[in-house]
C-alpha cells in the first residue's frame, strides 16, 4: 500500500524525520506525496524530489553554522552553557546585533535550501509535495502544493514556511512571510484535501499549532518520539545524530512491535514464561530480595513475592497496572542497562538482551540499601540512588 507523508515542524529536530523515512523505505514503504511544514517542508522537498539519500548525508553532516550565522564552537559553547569569560562580550555582541537587525541571520540557511532543493527535478517526480506557510503581507495561511506555486519559486516557499519568528524577516518574492507552524504545524488536512487518506506522520513535537482532522476518514500511522528531541535550535552533531537513530529505530518498535522504554527488545518470552520463571525462584532467593527491599514480612515465599515484592517493584518501576508481568522485567533490564550504559541502538531479542546485562553488571560495584528501605514504610517515598541500587540487587537475585 502506498502512503502519504505528513511531516511536523521542529527546527533542529528534524533528523528525527529522516531517520524515520530510512528505516521506513527498508520495510518497503512508498509515498505518493508528501507534505511538510517548517523544516517538514524542507525534508519532504528533498524526499518528494527523489534526493533522500543526500537528504540523510545532510543530517549526518549537520553543524550549527549551516543553519545560523555563528561558528560551530560558538554556538556549542552557546547551548551547553559552556562559556567563557572572553566569550561573553562576543555573546553580547551578536545578541546586540540580532536585536537590532530584528532577528537571526538567516543567510546560511538560505544557502542551505538553495543548495539542496532542486524545483526541477520536484517538478518532474512523480510525488506529489504540499507544505504551508503564512503570508504576512496578505494575512492568510497558505496550504500549497508545487502546482500551485509559480515556476521558481518553490525554494522561496520553502523558505517562507520555515521562517521561524526568531529569523530576521526579511522579504521573500516581495512579501513577508512566517513560519507555517503557527498555522499548522502538522499538515495532515493539506493531505486529506488532495484525496490521500492512507497517511503516516511523523511527529517531533515542534511549536506551533495543530488543526484538527476528521479521524474517520483518514487510515492514520503516527510515529513519535517517547523522548524530548532537545531544542529547536540545537544543531549539535551529537544530537542530531541521535535523533536520526532515535527515528530510525522508533519505525521498528511500532512496525516490528519492538518493546522496552529505551532499548528495542523483540520478545522470545510471553508474560507467562516470566511468571513461571519467577515461581520457579527457590524460597530462599525470594526471602533475600524481599529482605534487600526491606520487607520483612511472616508469609510463604511465594505470597510474599505476588503481593509486596512485585507491586513494589512495579511501583519504583513505573509500571501500569494494565501491564503483565512482562513489562515488569521489561522495565527492570531496560533501566539496568541504562545504568550500566549497554549500547541503545540495537534490535536485541529478550534473551540476548538479560544475558548482556548479566555479563555487564558482574563488573558492577553495589551496595547493601536495605537498612535504608526498612526505614521506609511499605509504599512510602525511596530516594532515586536507594530505587538504582535496589534494581542492581535485583537483577543480582533474579536474573544473573
Amino acid at each position: 500500500m502506498r502512503y502519504a507523508l505528513a511531516l511536523e515542524g521542529g527546527g533542529a529536530k528534524g533528523a528525527y524525520q529522516i531517520g524515520a523515512v530510512k528505516a521506513l523505505y527498508e520495510l518497503g514503504f512508498e509515498f505518493e506525496a508528501v507534505a511538510g511544514t517548517s523544516v517538514g517542508a524542507l525534508n519532504g522537498a528533498m524526499i518528494a524530489q527523489g534526493d533522500f539519500k543526500r537528504a540523510y548525508e545532510l543530517w549526518e553532516n549537520m553543524k550549527p553554522s549551516l543553519v545560523v550565522d555563528m561558528t560551530d564552537s560558538e554556538y556549542e559553547k552557546l547551548v551547553n552553557l559552556q562559556l567563557e569569560r572572553e566569550d561573553w562580550k562576543t555573546i553580547r555582541t551578536r545578541i546586540t546585533r540580532i536585536v537590532k537587525d530584528g532577528g537571526i541571520e538567516t543567510a546560511p540557511l538560505k544557502a542551505l535550501v538553495m543548495e539542496y532543493l532542486d524545483e526541477e527535478k520536484l517538478r518532474r517526480s512523480p510525488v506529489d509535495f504540499g507544505l504551508v506557510t503564512i503570508s504576512l503581507t496578505d494575512f492568510k495561511a497558505l496550504e500549497l502544493y508545487k502546482n500551485e506555486i509559480p515556476p521558481g519559486e518553490i525554494s522561496e516557499y520553502v523558505l517562507a514556511s520555515a521562517n521561524h519568528p526568531a529569523f530576521k524577516n526579511e522579504p521573500l518574492l516581495g512579501k513577508k512571510f512566517t513560519d507555517g507552524g503557527m498555522y499548522d504545524n502538522l499538515p495532515i488536512n493539506l493531505l486529506m484535501r488532495r484525496g490521500y487518506v492512507n497517511i503516516i506522520a511523523i511527529r517531533i513535537f515542534g511549536m506551533g499549532m495543530k488543526q484538527r482532522y476528521d479521524t474517520g476518514r483518514v487510515n492514520m500511522i503516527e510515529i513519535a518520539p517517547r523522548e524530548n528531541l532537545g531544542g529547536t535550535f540545537d544543531f549539535t552533531q551529537e544530537k542530531t545524530h541521535h535523533n536520526l537513530q532515535l527515528g530510525y529505530y522508533d519505525v521498528y518498535r511500532h512496525f516490528q512491535k519492538l518493546r522496552g522504554d529505551r532499548y528495542y527488545l523483540r520478545m522470545d518470552r510471553t508474560a507467562g514464561d516470566i511468571l513461571n520463571y519467577l515461581f520457579a525462584l527457590e524460597d530462599e532467593v525470594i526471602q533475600n530480595i524481599a529482605e534487600e527491599m526491606g520487607l520483612d514480612e511472616d508469609m510463604p515465599a511465594k505470597r510474599l513475592l505476588l503481593e509486596k515484592v512485585i507491586p513494589m517493584v512495579a511501583r519504583y518501576l513505573e509500571v501500569d497496572a494494565k501491564d503483565d508481568y512482562d513489562e515488569i522485567a521489561i522495565r527492570l533490564l531496560d533501566h539496568v542497562a541504562a545504568q550500566l550504559e549497554i549500547p541503545r541502538f540495537e534490535i536485541y531479542e529478550f534473551s540476548d538482551f538479560y544475558r548482556l546485562v548479566c555479563d555487564r553488571y558482574e563488573t558492577k560495584e553495589t551496595s547493601d540499601v536495605s537498612s535504608f528501605v526498612r526505614k521506609i514504610p511499605y509504599g512510602g517515598i525511596v530516594s532515586k540512588q536507594v530505587r538504582e541500587e535496589l534494581f542492581y540487587q535485583i537483577m543480582k537475585h533474579v536474573f544473573c
